[in-house]
């Protein structure tokens, strides 16, 4: 994540516009470090047991949180198609992205 956001900043602060490969790997970036925040944080709501579940758990709103998270337009698991798509050099309508 921090490879491509600095990569894209370079370029952004160089005066250019991103072009579609920076957008591309940014979406592909921000999705992935989403998928592995709730994958770590499903191993520490699953390590807390069955306390994990009551509304005074932190585990529990931070499960709820990052699980709301993950079904963002920007990062939800949908997106890797269209992103795999544009990684092969096949068409694709990115109106949606």
């Amino acid at each position: 994540m921090v490879e491509v956001v600095s990569e894209a900043w370079e370029a952004a602060a160089a005066g250019g516009s991103l072009g579609d490969d920076h957008i591309r790997r940014l979406r592909l970036a921000a999705t992935d470090a989403t998928w592995r925040a709730a994958s770590a944080v499903d191993l520490a709501y699953h390590a807390g047991g069955g306390s994990s579940i009551h509304d005074a758990s932190p585990l529990q709103k931070v499960f709820r949180d990052v699980h709301v998270a993950t079904q963002h337009g920007m990062v939800a698991e949908r997106t890797y198609e269209p992103l795999g798509r544009l990684a092969l050099g096949l068409p694709t309508d990115t109106s949606q992205m």
